[in-house]
């Protein structure tokens, strides 16, 4: 049996939010008109490794001390890098609790003309700590944050702040706790002005034209939960497939609560209105029952999450298909709803469920959910035409599971060639470079898979794949076929664990059916193998 990684969530924020502006009625969305002018940059490379600062070259340091951890480059071959409590790497850091709970604030008052600016910055945890924290500009911007340490990798946030008049403010992050010695770990803080009537979408996402002339939002899915029941254990609801991540349990349960107009209530936490405990009998799952054909533009997912009021912090994530992807903690010490929205770009027309995916740690109080809703806000229209991936079910996202992980002899696209099966893992074993899973090329023995492609004598094509290490493994390899000739032998140790991605770009096709194929064969069986996900073939 597999040894199930824990699924350590965190509240960081990986996209930004997308402002339309009604004035506005047409809008291109294009990186490179998006630069702006810099209002404001630091990476804490200019402050030396030091415990216990007072005072920063950029910041002032209030209530307590800060910490600037790091790693420096080695001065030469034979020597390390100064050390000092570099969880994050090479370069340097901020732990806002060097010694107390601190708040920082530039030492700058930047002067901000109307028009929208973008904030962006890098933040950790100290590993082992899930810590509060909120970023401030002036009184115009305000917003909290959950950060878990365990994840032990920097996430980015980025935010557009639209500024109506004329004002003066500082940028300011306020940690608040709990630990004093262990917070929240800063770095590369940058805020820029962006130019007039643009809206910049974040660093990795394509080029793409969005024509803003019909902004009347197209509601695609909506849910209050007022049609259910206030009942405990429950696992089904009218619009909701209810499922659980346990692997031994064929589903999962939540509770309806709330308080309802005849002022019936049940656990009514959050006052008046129906909503669901997603820990309502075991950690479990939600997803919608219909299936969305998404076509290319923009969405605006919303929906309003709390915690069980009783100092619970509960991890979840949040899906819609293979688009979109993202975690967050509920902390139920706020004893109010907090409002989550994300503007989520969609390049090609895809088939989406949404997702509600509860990681606990708590069985009996976890996150509570209502007001759902899903619209479409703008279409898109030109941009980059995307190339037809000839693989199907690249990602491995068929068929989707419920548990944690499955054996099967053949999925959607792909066949077992040999081994025991093809082994599906889903995002809490380990997390997956695209989509919610990935396959793992050792299901209790070494193993090789399959695909059959239609392909056209003497045409080229790039293959790309994703390969990372299994850290329970003691080898990793990985083989790869373009019908009888070899693309690729790879070989990982145990600690490279970072997905990396190959392309090979020169494929030729000498028969009408090539046969593409990835196998482990010539490692140790030893029921952990090598993690493979996000494979692609393009026509040249």
């Amino acid at each position: 049996m597999k040894q199930i990684l824990s699924w350590l969530m965190s509240a960081l924020l990986t996209f930004s939010c997308w402002n339309f502006m009604p004035s506005v009625t047409s809008v291109a969305i294009a990186a490179t008109n998006c630069s702006g002018t810099v209002i404001f940059e630091d990476s804490f490379d200019e402050d030396p490794l030091k415990l216990g600062n007072s005072s920063l070259t950029n910041w002032d340091v209030e209530k307590a001390i800060a910490d600037i951890q790091g790693q420096d480059e080695p001065k030469d071959a034979n020597q390390n890098g100064y050390n000092l409590y570099g969880y994050y790497g090479l370069g340097h850091y901020l732990d806002l609790s060097g010694g107390g709970i601190s708040t920082i604030n530039t030492k700058r008052t930047f002067i901000l003309t109307p028009g929208t600016y973008q904030l962006s910055f890098e933040i950790g945890g100290s590993p082992g700590y899930i810590s509060r924290y909120a970023v401030e500009v002036g009184n115009i911007f305000h917003e909290d944050f959950l950060v878990d340490g365990d994840d032990r990798i920097f996430s980015t946030i980025s935010r557009q702040i639209k500024v109506d008049t004329d004002t003066n403010a500082w940028l300011s992050f306020i940690n608040y706790g709990p630990d004093g010695t262990f917070g929240p770990i800063l770095n590369k803080v940058s805020f820029n002005k962006l130019p007039d009537s643009s809206i910049c979408p974040p660093p990795n996402q394509s080029n793409l034209c969005c024509d803003t002339t019909s902004v009347e939002p197209e509601v695609i899915f909506k849910e209050t939960f007022d049609q259910e029941p206030l009942k405990l254990t429950v696992n089904n609801l009218a619009n909701w497939k209810v499922g659980s991540l346990k692997v031994s349990s064929n589903g999962g349960f939540i509770d309806i609560l709330g308080q309802k107009e005849d002022s019936t209530s049940l656990y009514d936490y959050y006052g008046p209105g129906t909503y669901i405990d997603l820990s309502g009998g075991g950690i479990s799952t939600i997803s919608t029952k219909e299936k969305f054909t998404l076509t290319p533009g923009i969405y605006e997912l919303s929906f309003e999450m709390g915690g069980t009021p009783k100092s619970y912090l509960s991890r979840y994530t949040v899906q819609l298909g293979d688009v979109f992807d993202e975690k967050f903690i509920a902390d139920g010490q706020k004893e109010e709803f907090v409002t989550v929205k994300r503007q989520i770009k969609v390049e090609k027309e895809t088939n989406a469920w949404l997702s509600f995916i509860n990681y606990g740690p708590n069985a009996t109080y976890g996150p509570i959910l209502n007001q759902v809703s899903l619209s479409k806000i703008a279409t898109c229209n030109g941009g980059e035409v995307e190339k037809e991936n000839l693989v199907e079910n690249g990602s491995f996202e068929e068929p989707e599971l419920e548990g944690f992980y499955s054996f099967e002899q053949s999925i959607p696209g792909w066949e077992k060639v040999q081994g025991y099966a093809i082994e599906i893992n889903k995002r809490g074993i380990t997390a997956p470079k695209d989509g919610s899973q990935v396959v793992e090329l050792d299901s209790y023995s070494t193993t090789k898979i399959a695909q059959d492609i239609t392909t056209e004598v003497g045409k080229t094509y790039t293959l790309s794949f994703a390969f990372k290490a299994n850290p329970n493994a003691s080898e990793n390899k990985l083989n790869v076929y373009w019908g009888d000739t070899v693309v690729a032998n790879l070989n990982k140790t145990a600690t490279e664990t970072e997905w990396q991605t190959y392309t090979y770009d020169n494929l030729k096709a000498t028969s009408t059916t090539t046969t593409l194929s990835f196998d482990n064969l010539d490692e140790i069986s030893d029921a952990a193998g090598t993690y493979i996900d996000a494979v692609s073939l393009l026509e040249n």
